[in-house]
């Protein structure tokens, strides 16, 4: 393993590049311009290697990638990552979402293959872990076309969370550093055995409840068995009373919630809200249902409890976790 320098030279290292890349713009240093002394620190720790999900099943011949992922990883200056997001980009003809705040990144891209390869490897170097360090896990498909029409990079927050980390009636404001367990979809499928059959969660109290924290056109394309369509509008207005959870303090403490989304982040936020409201038993599905899906192609296996298809946010628009996909699937 390469030692990297000691945290004061590498600091020192960084703000030089980082006043080269204002002096010269253009000389394809811009994606020095955020770089701050936390980053400078973060550098000096070792970082979890990431993780790529894929669909082993999928024509990797294919030209492009679409690819999608996010991290919860304080950033110091959101508007300079914003635009050293957008040059490297750019620069590379890169299409997509990329959304960006303190909280850290959420992003959907596409591009050839080899590009994306680069910003997985440039967003796993800028971000690294945060106070709780976890791997970036990215999921990727390959596409015949670009997935998106144009490149979009702003300063915003992760998710449309309204007042979601407000707390609710506990009226204690919900932090992102508490927002439940990760399970793996191996995991996932036994506490769904568990719902199913109504026995206990391990450590204790009732069947678990099974919450999709998605919209409701996107619970009509497909679904998990269990979980009932979500009533909210919109995921901003999610909160316990309108998933019909327990509002006595002991049985929430006590009733098991598992949770999943498309790729996971607004599980994050809504872990994060119940974790403050009181429960302490939240499961989040790892990597969302496009992650599991991908688990369970690797495993040649169709996914056992999953109904219908997957909406994504792209120009696929939906695809379909199962054993043997077409190449526009995941």
């Amino acid at each position: 393993m390469l030692l990297r320098p000691p945290v004061r030279q590498l600091a020192l290292l960084l703000s030089c590049q980082f006043g080269a890349a204002r002096r010269l713009p253009g000389t394809g240093c811009a994606s020095l311009r955020f770089v701050t002394a936390a980053a400078a620190i973060r550098a000096a720790v070792p970082v979890p290697a990431p993780v790529l999900s894929i669909n082993p099943k999928l024509d990797a011949t294919l030209p492009y990638r679409a690819l999608a992922f996010y991290a919860i990883s304080p950033i110091a200056q959101p508007d300079e990552a914003v635009e050293s997001h957008r040059a490297f980009l750019t620069e590379r003809g890169m299409v997509g979402r990329v959304y960006l705040c303190e909280d850290g990144i959420n992003a959907q891209v596409s591009g050839a293959a080899e590009q994306c390869a680069e910003y997985r490897a440039y967003c796993h170097d800028q971000l690294g872990p945060g106070a709780a360090p976890e791997p970036i896990l990215f999921k990727e498909d390959p596409c015949d076309e670009l997935a998106f029409p144009r490149l979009r990079v702003k300063h915003r927050s992760l998710v449309p969370s309204g007042e979601l980390l407000g707390g609710g009636a506990s009226g204690r404001v919900a932090s992102l550093q508490d927002r439940g367990r990760d399970v793996s979809p191996a995991e996932w499928e036994e506490l769904l055995a568990k719902a199913d059959g109504g026995g206990e969660e391990g450590g204790g109290g009732g069947a678990p409840i099974v919450l999709d924290v998605r919209n409701g056109y996107e619970w009509d394309v497909g679904r998990f068995d269990g979980a009932a369509r979500p009533s909210p509008d919109t995921f901003a207005q999610s909160d316990e009373e309108a998933y019909g959870l327990p509002s006595d303090p002991e049985e929430r403490a006590e009733t098991p919630v598992m949770m999943y989304c498309t790729g996971g982040i607004r599980c994050e936020y809504f872990g994060a809200r119940l974790r403050a409201a009181g429960f302490e038993k939240v499961y989040k599905l790892q990597g969302g249902v496009q992650h599991y899906g991908n688990a369970h192609a690797a495993a040649e296996e169709a996914p056992p409890r999953w109904k219908g298809s997957l909406f994504v946010f792209d120009r696929r628009n939906t695809v379909q976790p199962r054993d043997k996909p077409s190449p526009a699937e995941v």
